[in-house]
């Protein structure tokens, strides 16, 4: 037998534990689930999925939604009405007119005339890899390529308010980010002696993967210069 506690000696009760209350136990899980799918909400791929699981964590989390108009939401995040940071709405877009003028329409179509091109070589990259998991794209990694890519999608910000700008910013990181990924995974491997060999299938995948995500979001960044030009 174990021998009483001072506490239990004084008091004459024993000790009993203290269960942890039942919200605590409940909470756990949803914030662990919540915080996995914040892990997913990073990844470009995911844009669709991820607002989905968003919004369904953060439902079961709170408790306080029922199950119906929880299912709602996710119906509506599956079509992409539900926003995540930074992304701007299309009816929310605005290009400031003095920016525009400063500028000078010119730049402006000389910047979008550069994603474009971008995005049509990558758009041939990617289904000539589809075709040939083997093709050699090596020719289209350039000096100065991200650099290009950066000037000109710095001219599309500056003509945007600062709500529009946010949205423009973003896609610009994701799109670098993309591109730099892609480039990374295109050239043949290399023994240490130096000797090409085949790019393997996750290679590709990857390389897909980045191609098909900076396509997508160059075709986001264009979309943001069919916004309404307004007086600032």
């Amino acid at each position: 037998w174990l021998k009483p506690s001072r506490l239990e000696r004084a008091t004459g009760l024993p000790k009993t534990p203290v269960a942890m209350p039942r919200a605590r136990n409940q909470l756990l899980p949803a914030v662990i689930a919540t915080a996995a799918v914040a892990v997913l909400y990073q990844a470009p791929s995911f844009v669709a999925p991820r607002r989905a699981l968003l919004s369904a964590g953060l439902l079961a989390a709170t408790g306080v939604i029922g199950s119906e108009k929880a299912d709602a939401v996710q119906s509506t995040a599956f079509f992409g009405d539900v926003l995540g940071p930074f992304e701007v709405a299309k009816s929310k877009r605005s290009i400031v007119k003095d920016k525009l003028d400063e500028m000078g329409s010119d730049k402006v179509q000389k910047a979008k005339k550069m994603v474009e091109e971008q995005m049509k070589e990558a758009e041939m990259i990617r289904d000539g890899v589809k075709e040939n998991p083997q093709a050699d794209f090596s020719n289209t990694i350039r000096p100065l390529t991200l650099s290009d890519l950066r000037l000109a999608t710095n001219d599309i910000n500056d003509i945007m308010d600062d709500k529009t700008a946010s949205g423009t910013q973003r896609l610009q990181r994701l799109m670098i980010n993309a591109r730099f990924k892609w480039e990374e995974d295109l050239p043949f491997p290399e023994t240490r002696k130096g000797e090409a060999r085949s790019r393997g299938a996750l290679r590709n995948e990857r390389l897909l993967g980045n191609l098909n995500d900076y396509i997508a979001l160059s075709k986001e960044l264009l979309g943001y210069l069919d916004a309404k030009v307004v007086d600032e």
